[in-house]
């Protein structure tokens, strides 16, 4: 990648790389240690924690699309609108439930982060277009 484009693309890559770690730090608990996570989010994991882990894999599989997004950002676009989109919808489902669905208040803040996130990749992505 040119200099011109790391230039072009700095704040952008900046987002996805703590995007990816971000979701990096917060799967590895939720895939290991469910009932950890469990605690410090102030949830009760189900006897079977199956669901709870396929939800940490998942969370996992996205940093390494941030990653992949971060190396190599003009190839890594689409990746970058999959984001801004997996995290808008995030915010939804997570405010719904903190809201409506009567989950902790816990989640009113991880559906912040995802707002934050989103806001920021989609302001810094049209100031490239």
């Amino acid at each position: 990648m040119s200099s011109g484009v790391d230039s072009k693309y700095r704040w952008l890559r900046f987002t996805m790389l703590l995007g990816g770690l971000y979701d990096l730090i917060f799967s590895i608990p939720i895939l290991f240690l469910p009932e950890k996570a469990g605690t410090l989010l102030n949830i009760k994991c189900p006897e079977n924690p199956f669901y709870v882990k396929f939800c940490g894999l998942f969370i996992f599989i996205l940093s390494i699309g941030y990653f992949i997004a971060y190396s190599d950002i003009e190839k890594g676009i689409r990746i970058v609108l999959m984001m801004i989109i997996s995290r808008f919808l995030g915010f939804v489902f997570m405010i719904y439930f903190a809201l409506f669905g009567g989950m902790v208040n816990t989640f009113i803040y991880l559906a912040l982060f995802d707002l934050s996130f989103s806001v920021a990749h989609t302001t810094l992505l049209c100031k490239k277009l």
